[in-house]
């Protein structure tokens, strides 16, 4: 509990430098709200669809429903810069997510849209898979707490021992 749950959204299987380039995307990912909740802001979208700040780029993130979170892009670039600037395989946001109880959750995700950079005029799926590679903190094991517990009986004793030597 407590922990942070790391959660990278990856698209891959695009031609690297060339068309067709990822111009919008959207997806839903679903959860034990009960197990995990989406840490504040929560989410960071990568950068290769454009910058939202100038901007080049729209992103929408809709936390608003207990274990669903709504996520969405959609570059503003001309599909030149797109096709120019994107490697075959990038990150499409990542998102962090708190244990706030002990149990096993299932990530669900759906993918409404992966439009190429014609979006919206020409909303085509690429050929493109999205994944999600998952990073936990690790907790430490028993075994790890059990040591360090007899190292301060140990140590405890040897305290003690040292005391009633000098009183």
């Amino acid at each position: 509990m407590g922990e942070p749950l790391i959660l990278d959204l990856t698209v891959s299987g695009l031609a690297a430098g060339a068309a067709p380039s990822l111009g919008a995307w959207f997806i839903n990912i679903s959860y034990d709200p009960a197990v995990f909740s989406i840490a504040g802001s929560g989410v960071t979208f990568g950068p290769l669809l454009g910058d939202s700040s100038v901007p080049e780029a729209i992103e929408g993130v809709d936390a608003s429903t207990p274990g669903l979170v709504k996520l969405n892009q959609t570059s503003f670039l001309p599909e030149a810069t797109l096709d120019a600037l994107q490697p075959a395989s990038f990150s499409l946001a990542t998102l962090e997510f708190t244990g706030v109880a002990l149990g096993t959750s299932v990530f669900d995700f759906t993918l409404t849209d992966l439009s190429d950079a014609a979006f919206p005029a020409n909303s085509i799926a690429v050929a493109g898979t999205v994944t999600a590679d998952v990073s936990v903190v690790p907790e430490p094991s028993t075994f790890t707490l059990f040591g360090v517990g007899v190292f301060a009986l140990i140590g405890l004793a040897t305290h003690r021992r040292s005391k009633n030597r000098h009183a």
